[in-house]
Protein backbone atom coordinates (compact mmCIF):
# COMPACT_ATOMS: atom_id res chain seq x y z
CA UNK A 1 0.00 0.00 0.00
CA UNK A 2 1.61 3.17 -1.07
CA UNK A 3 2.82 5.84 1.74
CA UNK A 4 1.04 9.27 1.50
CA UNK A 5 2.30 12.08 3.32
CA UNK A 6 -0.57 12.44 5.42
CA UNK A 7 0.36 8.29 6.52
CA UNK A 8 3.61 9.51 7.07
CA UNK A 9 3.18 13.06 9.40
CA UNK A 10 0.43 10.63 11.21
CA UNK A 11 3.04 7.74 11.95
CA UNK A 12 5.66 10.39 12.82
CA UNK A 13 3.21 12.44 15.76
CA UNK A 14 2.16 9.22 16.71
CA UNK A 15 6.29 8.21 17.67
CA UNK A 16 6.97 11.71 18.81
CA UNK A 17 3.86 11.72 20.96
CA UNK A 18 5.35 8.03 22.50
CA UNK A 19 8.83 9.51 23.06
CA UNK A 20 7.89 12.74 24.91
CA UNK A 21 5.45 10.53 26.88
CA UNK A 22 8.48 7.90 27.38
CA UNK A 23 10.24 10.96 28.42
CA UNK A 24 8.02 11.79 30.86
CA UNK A 25 7.18 9.19 32.76
CA UNK A 26 11.07 8.31 33.25
CA UNK A 27 11.68 11.90 34.22
CA UNK A 28 8.94 11.12 36.95
CA UNK A 29 10.35 7.75 38.19
CA UNK A 30 13.41 9.66 39.67
CA UNK A 31 13.73 12.42 42.22
CA UNK A 32 16.14 15.31 41.15
CA UNK A 33 19.05 15.31 42.96
CA UNK A 34 19.88 18.09 45.15
CA UNK A 35 23.08 20.03 45.18
CA UNK A 36 24.60 20.39 48.45
CA UNK A 37 24.66 24.51 49.89
CA UNK A 38 28.14 25.67 49.77
CA UNK A 39 28.06 29.52 51.24
CA UNK A 40 30.89 31.98 51.26
CA UNK A 41 31.86 32.98 54.79
CA UNK A 42 32.93 36.53 54.92
CA UNK A 43 33.24 37.81 58.49
CA UNK A 44 36.15 35.81 59.13
CA UNK A 45 39.28 37.25 61.08
CA UNK A 46 42.83 36.06 61.13
CA UNK A 47 46.30 36.96 62.66
CA UNK A 48 49.00 34.68 61.71
CA UNK A 49 52.44 33.89 63.61
CA UNK A 50 55.59 33.46 61.97
CA UNK A 51 58.57 31.60 63.73
CA UNK A 52 62.01 30.84 63.17
CA UNK A 53 62.96 29.38 66.64
CA UNK A 54 59.87 27.70 68.08
CA UNK A 55 55.98 26.34 67.25
CA UNK A 56 53.92 29.34 67.26
CA UNK A 57 51.13 27.05 69.57
CA UNK A 58 51.28 23.99 71.46
CA UNK A 59 48.83 22.23 72.77
CA UNK A 60 48.61 19.22 75.36
CA UNK A 61 44.83 18.29 75.35
CA UNK A 62 43.57 14.36 75.03
CA UNK A 63 42.49 15.19 71.13
CA UNK A 64 44.81 14.44 68.37
CA UNK A 65 45.93 18.17 66.77
CA UNK A 66 48.32 17.47 63.57
CA UNK A 67 48.40 20.63 61.96
CA UNK A 68 45.08 21.93 62.42
CA UNK A 69 43.27 21.92 65.48
CA UNK A 70 39.49 23.67 66.61
CA UNK A 71 39.16 25.99 69.66
CA UNK A 72 35.65 26.51 71.13
CA UNK A 73 35.76 26.43 74.61
CA UNK A 74 37.73 27.44 77.48
CA UNK A 75 38.82 23.96 78.21
CA UNK A 76 40.57 24.17 74.51
CA UNK A 77 42.14 27.41 75.98
CA UNK A 78 44.06 25.93 79.15
CA UNK A 79 45.20 23.17 76.58
CA UNK A 80 46.99 26.01 74.97
CA UNK A 81 50.12 27.58 75.57
CA UNK A 82 51.56 30.32 73.09
CA UNK A 83 54.67 31.71 72.96
CA UNK A 84 55.11 35.53 74.88
CA UNK A 85 58.45 37.01 72.99
CA UNK A 86 57.35 39.60 70.75
CA UNK A 87 54.52 41.44 69.96
CA UNK A 88 53.13 39.50 67.23
CA UNK A 89 53.51 36.37 69.30
CA UNK A 90 51.37 38.32 71.97
CA UNK A 91 48.93 39.16 69.43
CA UNK A 92 48.54 36.09 68.34
CA UNK A 93 47.94 34.59 71.36
CA UNK A 94 45.49 37.50 72.83
CA UNK A 95 43.55 36.72 69.70
CA UNK A 96 42.81 33.15 70.60
CA UNK A 97 42.10 33.85 74.11
CA UNK A 98 39.93 37.10 73.79
CA UNK A 99 37.66 34.69 71.79
CA UNK A 100 33.68 34.80 72.85
CA UNK A 101 33.37 30.98 72.43
CA UNK A 102 29.51 31.43 73.01
CA UNK A 103 29.38 32.93 69.10
CA UNK A 104 32.16 32.04 67.50
CA UNK A 105 35.42 29.30 67.29
CA UNK A 106 38.76 29.49 66.01
CA UNK A 107 40.81 27.48 63.89
CA UNK A 108 44.23 27.30 64.46
CA UNK A 109 46.69 25.86 61.49
CA UNK A 110 50.17 25.32 61.92
CA UNK A 111 52.28 25.11 58.05
CA UNK A 112 56.35 24.97 57.61
CA UNK A 113 57.13 26.78 54.98
CA UNK A 114 59.71 27.77 52.84
CA UNK A 115 61.86 31.20 54.91
CA UNK A 116 61.06 32.29 51.05
CA UNK A 117 57.09 31.99 51.22
CA UNK A 118 54.37 33.13 53.01
CA UNK A 119 51.13 31.78 53.63
CA UNK A 120 47.68 32.91 54.38
CA UNK A 121 43.79 32.07 54.29
CA UNK A 122 42.72 33.01 50.48
CA UNK A 123 38.73 31.95 51.63
CA UNK A 124 36.75 29.71 54.33
CA UNK A 125 33.44 28.03 53.04
CA UNK A 126 30.42 27.13 54.62
CA UNK A 127 28.52 23.48 53.67
CA UNK A 128 25.75 22.17 56.24
CA UNK A 129 27.80 20.61 59.07
CA UNK A 130 31.29 21.24 58.11
CA UNK A 131 34.12 24.00 57.22
CA UNK A 132 36.54 24.02 54.35
CA UNK A 133 39.60 26.52 54.46
CA UNK A 134 41.74 27.69 51.35
CA UNK A 135 45.25 28.43 52.24
CA UNK A 136 47.39 29.90 49.89
CA UNK A 137 51.09 29.50 49.47
CA UNK A 138 52.88 32.19 47.39
CA UNK A 139 56.86 33.65 47.45
CA UNK A 140 57.40 36.79 49.75
CA UNK A 141 58.89 39.91 47.89
CA UNK A 142 61.66 39.91 46.05
CA UNK A 143 63.45 42.08 47.88
CA UNK A 144 63.09 40.23 51.56
CA UNK A 145 66.37 38.48 52.35
CA UNK A 146 65.58 34.44 52.86
CA UNK A 147 66.90 31.43 52.21
CA UNK A 148 64.92 28.49 50.23
CA UNK A 149 66.85 26.49 52.14
CA UNK A 150 65.50 27.68 55.66
CA UNK A 151 61.94 26.40 57.13
CA UNK A 152 59.99 28.29 59.95
CA UNK A 153 56.67 27.57 61.13
CA UNK A 154 53.97 29.85 60.45
CA UNK A 155 50.46 29.64 62.79
CA UNK A 156 46.94 30.49 61.60
CA UNK A 157 44.25 31.68 64.09
CA UNK A 158 41.02 32.11 62.16
CA UNK A 159 38.32 33.45 63.96
CA UNK A 160 34.71 31.95 62.34
CA UNK A 161 31.09 33.40 63.35
CA UNK A 162 30.12 29.77 64.12
CA UNK A 163 30.35 27.62 68.00
CA UNK A 164 32.32 24.44 67.49
CA UNK A 165 29.63 22.46 67.62
CA UNK A 166 28.00 23.50 64.19
CA UNK A 167 30.53 21.66 62.29
CA UNK A 168 32.81 18.52 62.07
CA UNK A 169 36.67 19.15 61.84
CA UNK A 170 37.20 21.60 58.80
CA UNK A 171 38.92 20.47 56.12
CA UNK A 172 42.22 22.46 54.68
CA UNK A 173 44.17 22.54 51.15
CA UNK A 174 46.65 24.97 50.20
CA UNK A 175 47.35 26.06 46.63
CA UNK A 176 49.43 28.50 44.87
CA UNK A 177 47.12 29.63 42.74
CA UNK A 178 46.62 32.88 44.27
CA UNK A 179 44.19 34.77 43.49
CA UNK A 180 40.65 36.78 44.65
CA UNK A 181 38.21 34.38 42.70
CA UNK A 182 38.25 32.09 46.13
CA UNK A 183 37.06 34.53 48.38
CA UNK A 184 38.04 37.83 50.34
CA UNK A 185 42.02 38.25 50.70
CA UNK A 186 43.89 38.35 53.84
CA UNK A 187 45.91 41.77 53.14
CA UNK A 188 46.91 41.87 57.09
CA UNK A 189 49.82 39.38 57.43
CA UNK A 190 52.22 40.40 54.67
CA UNK A 191 55.06 38.67 56.80
CA UNK A 192 53.41 35.06 57.34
Amino acid sequence: MPSTRRSVLRAATGLSSLTVAGCQSFSGDSEPTEKPQIDPVTDYTVVTLRRADGAPYRYTGNRRSGESLVVGSSDDIDALSFPTDGSKADEFGSFVRETDFEERSVLLYRRRVSECDRQHVESVWRRPGSLSVTLCRERRAADVDCSTDTEVEVGIAIRVPFTSDQFDQPTASTSSECTDRFGPRDTTTEGA
